[in-house]
């Protein structure tokens, strides 16, 4: 192998080791997002829960002063 050669080789391997590093760093942040956004759609759908069973509630509340009426 020729000297260029060689420093072509190396060059590929270290943009190589740069991508990999790059992919490795943009997974992590990936990987930490997804985490968050399981967290907030977990709150949220607890809000719903009580939301909902707080609506169920006074729909129930209505429907009998209704029938007391």
């Amino acid at each position: 192998m020729e000297k260029t050669d060689i420093k072509r080789v190396e060059h590929g391997i270290d943009e190589l080791i740069r991508l990999c590093q790059r992919m490795n760093d943009e997974n992590r942040q990936l990987r930490e997002e997804v985490r968050f956004l399981q967290q907030e759609n977990n709150r949220l759908l607890q809000v719903q829960r009580i939301s909902r069973s707080k609506m169920e509630g006074i729909i129930t509340r209505l429907k009998t002063m209704e029938h007391e009426i």
